[in-house]
């Protein structure tokens, strides 16, 4: 990234998408439904956190996610 602009440039990341293995890239087709789609990683304890606070509240780990980032948004607004 140019460091006289916060946003990515086409080429931007090229270097760094030149070394990444194909086998860990994954093309996914956009949702219709969705401005903006995320992929969170969770593991180890972290993982089972999460896990443990979704069945509490009876919900899908994805939708704890979610809420956790309206919350944030609320905030910051």
């Amino acid at each position: 990234m140019s460091p006289s602009s916060p946003d990515p440039r086409p080429g931007d990341f090229d270097d760094d998408l030149s070394v990444i293995a194909a086998v860990s890239v994954q093309i996914v087709e956009p949702s219709r439904e969705r401005d903006v789609s995320i992929q969170v990683v969770v593991s180890g304890d972290e993982a089972l956190t999460l896990e443990r606070i979704a069945h509490s509240r009876g919900k899908e780990p994805n939708e704890i996610v979610a809420d956790l980032i309206r919350e944030a948004a609320d905030r910051a607004a």
